[in-house]
């Protein structure tokens, strides 16, 4: 992980275009959505940082682009937010198992 230091140093090093999409993608990241727990007390929704994470790339996709998050982009952002707090995850071998994307292990059984 970077630290505070080194990001500054690559940001000298960005042309200005760069700096106006970094502005963008910052003020994004300071203004993210919070969460509306519907369901509170479940596996996922007791983890205040895997909601946090989720939420980022959210942000940051709305704040540069119009679009809709794909399907495929959604399953990266949810899978990416479960390793970021450790919990194992595991995609399908192959397209037969249906409606299964992934499986996931914040303990020792997978939920699905």
């Amino acid at each position: 992980m970077l630290t505070l230091e080194e990001l500054k140093a690559r940001l000298e090093t960005f042309s200005p275009v760069q700096i106006e999409f970094v502005a963008q993608v910052v003020d994004s990241l300071s203004d993210a959505p919070e969460a509306e727990i519907n369901a509170p007390g479940t596996w996922l929704t007791e983890q205040p940082d895997w909601i946090e994470y989720f939420g980022l790339p959210l942000s940051v996709h709305h704040s540069a682009t119009t679009a809709p998050l794909g399907l495929k982009s959604f399953e990266s952002v949810f899978q990416n937010a479960c390793e970021h707090i450790g919990w194992r995850v595991e995609t399908p071998e192959s397209a037969t198992p249906r409606f299964l994307d992934l499986a996931v292990y914040p303990g020792d059984e997978p939920v699905r």
